[in-house]
């Protein structure tokens, strides 16, 4: 699947769902060569597992970012603790919700992070099923605020949170944690033993979350990787 990096012209966006050890490094320099030809002057991958990482080492790719990957049992989880009269609902994310959620994630996330409509498909096509959770404030029947969404997933028994943002001005008032909570109630319910998520090692943020839901790090890293054309 080919798109622009972050809406760039000259950056191509290159991922596929084709396991790593079946593409073959003369397809992977033929579609090199496609890109140059369509005007792209470098190429980003998504973030990839070691082992899908070679092919592209190996033909000219280069790493700009490292993920570390952590993970919770859903054996022994626990209930999340529930604050009375939270004005803080969690429903189910509409098409219509696109827009305010692309301008949070914008100013949630550093550039080469941003979310845009190829990647949020990505996210939630990338599992065999999805779920798209929006929060919002609800406050003495004003307008609803929306200040944070999550995109979890799940194939067979491993569950994923695929992304996860959080508006800025309300950073630090939980609703990060309800979120991820909810990710980890919904993949229990629907039978998964673990839920894994991803974040950049430098954002200690989101590791301090994670780690203080229950969050382990796994010997994983992820790694994402560039090509000049």
């Amino acid at each position: 699947m080919i798109g622009h990096w972050q809406a760039d012209p000259e950056i191509a966006y290159l991922s596929s769902r084709r396991p790593a050890d079946q593409i073959k490094p003369e397809n992977l320099r033929a579609c090199l060569d496609k890109l140059r030809q369509m005007g792209f002057k470098a190429v980003m991958t998504p973030a990839l597992h070691p082992d899908e990482a070679i092919v592209f080492l190996t033909n000219g790719f280069q790493q700009v970012d490292s993920l570390a990957v952590l993970g919770h049992s859903l054996r022994t989880l626990s209930p999340p603790l529930r604050t009375p009269g939270s004005k803080l609902h969690l429903r189910r994310g509409r098409r219509s919700d696109l827009p305010v959620i692309f301008d949070l994630d914008n100013r949630a996330f550093p550039p080469n992070w941003r979310l845009d409509e190829m990647s949020l498909r990505e996210a939630r096509t990338a599992t065999t099923h999805s779920r798209f959770r929006v929060a919002e404030l609800r406050d003495n029947g004003s307008e609803p605020m929306t200040v944070g969404y999550a995109i979890a997933g799940r194939t067979g028994s491993m569950g994923f949170l695929q992304r996860l943002a959080t508006d800025p001005n309300w950073s630090g008032r939980g609703v990060g944690s309800t979120l991820t909570n909810d990710a980890l109630e919904w993949a229990r319910s629907n039978r998964c033993t673990s839920l894994l998520v991803n974040t950049q090692k430098t954002n200690r943020r989101a590791l301090a979350l994670y780690e203080s839901l229950g969050f382990e790090r796994t010997k994983t890293q992820l790694t994402v990787l560039r090509c000049s054309l």
